[in-house]
């Protein structure tokens, strides 16, 4: 792939989509952004992370406690929109407002809409994309007297919801309670709940609306926070969570998946922005659209090299020390490696990754209809890299839009996971 000569910024929006669609299972990979260039098509894969139950106690006014109890496993093995049957309208929870990034810059007011594709999802579980997460959490509470002896109960599924924006350096974080029961001294009983976070963070905005527990009930809280500053070249890592107790306490019991803010990327204007940590993007080309650029990364990645699959990533480097070298070492520009008119050098893995030639431990590799004679005895398997004579126009575009599609909008940094699949 040859190097691009441009930074583009392409803005990828939030998915801010209510409940409704056909339940069913959700795919490997999070919705596409919408198409901003023909031909290709960004996507992040969706991590889990499983959860572990926590529990709180209280003291009461008559000398026994109430205790809260969130996270874990569901006991039924059931999805988030299974777990909201018992409330007395499903379509009252996150059914209501439609942009988030306004609500981010100022005083939430409601609730931002619940994906779609996280109601179809297993309780007790976090689901993580590139600008988002959610989790359906099964709660109870718990009210003992001062025997020990229960007098009163709750159930219910907290939906916690996590937000990011790729162009601003801000982030939003909420929870939504939905009560699927409440007995004896628990009816009545409202929940104590306030936002904090680490790692640098300062409150934006927030808003908590607590009710008295019944069943049926939904209760909201919406926070939005930014890093403690965003200078050129800053990078926060920033962990919010919610601390619920039944009277009084402030005891962290519901973590949201830590949030990466950056002002790293450079561009014109220079733009901070925020994603999900740790997850990982993947860019779609076109086999039309970019033929003989897809010919040779799909031979390559079939003959072992990495970057076909989440898997197998490829690594992201932003120095232009590595790329350079990995070029030199892929497709010297004088010497044995002769351009035929018309085209241009590809190798693959990428210049701009840690995994490219001249680090990638062993020779080149190349295929029929590249017009490549190697010097050297041909590499196999994981390492290596390969070499080909493809479209020059093809390949330039294709390297440009890796940059301009991915890199840049995505905000895939330094030592960032990213891979490479074709249609």
């Amino acid at each position: 792939m040859r190097r691009s000569t441009g930074i583009g910024i392409s803005l990828a929006a939030l998915f801010v989509l209510a409940i409704g669609v056909p339940e069913g299972a959700m795919a490997a990979g999070d919705t596409p952004d919408p198409a901003v260039e023909p031909g290709i098509v960004v996507q992040s894969d969706v991590a889990t992370v499983n959860t572990t139950a926590t529990t709180t106690c209280t003291p009461t006014a008559d000398g026994g406690k109430a205790c809260v109890k969130i996270g874990g496993s569901s006991p039924s093995n059931a999805t988030v929109g299974e777990s909201l049957v018992n409330t007395s309208s499903n379509s009252t929870v996150s059914t209501m407002a439609a942009n988030a990034t306004p609500q981010l810059l100022a005083a939430p007011k409601t609730a931002i809409p619940w994906r779609p594709e996280c109601s179809k999802l297993k309780i007790g579980v976090w689901y993580k994309a590139r600008t988002w997460a959610c989790a359906g959490l099964p709660g109870t509470l718990t009210v003992l007297s001062d025997k020990g002896i229960p007098t009163g109960s709750a159930t219910f599924t907290a939906l916690l919801y996590e937000f990011t924006d790729v162009t601003t350096g801000v982030f939003g974080n909420q929870m939504e309670i939905a009560v699927t029961s409440a007995t004896g001294t628990a009816v009545g009983r409202s929940l104590t709940i306030t936002p904090s976070c680490t790692g640098g963070c300062v409150l934006v905005s927030k808003a908590v609306l607590p009710k008295p527990l019944a069943r049926g009930v939904v209760m909201s809280a919406l926070s939005s926070w930014k890093p403690t500053r965003m200078n050129a070249g800053d990078l926060y890592r920033m962990t919010p969570r919610w601390n619920m107790a039944p009277i009084g306490g402030t005891t962290a019991i519901a973590t949201s998946p830590t949030v990466r803010c950056d002002n790293v990327l450079g561009g014109s204007p220079r733009k901070a922005g925020c994603v999900v940590d740790g997850t990982t993007v993947y860019i779609t080309y076109s086999k039309a659209v970019y033929p003989t650029f897809s010919a040779h990364v799909i031979a390559a990645q079939k003959s072992g090299l990495p970057g076909g699959s989440a898997s197998k990533p490829l690594t992201r480097t932003t120095s232009s020390t590595i790329s350079n070298a990995n070029r030199s070492v892929a497709c010297p520009s004088a010497g044995w490696l002769p351009r035929p008119t018309g085209k241009s050098c590809d190798e693959y893995p990428f210049a701009s990754t840690y995994q490219g030639a001249s680090r990638s431990g062993g020779n080149a590799r190349t295929f029929s209809g590249c017009s490549v004679k190697l010097i050297k005895p041909a590499s196999t398997g994981a390492k290596g890299f390969s070499i080909c004579m493809i479209n020059a126009a093809e390949n330039t575009k294709a390297g440009s839009v890796l940059n301009s599609t991915l890199f840049v909008p995505k905000r895939v940094l330094d030592g960032d996971k990213f891979y490479v699949a074709f249609q």
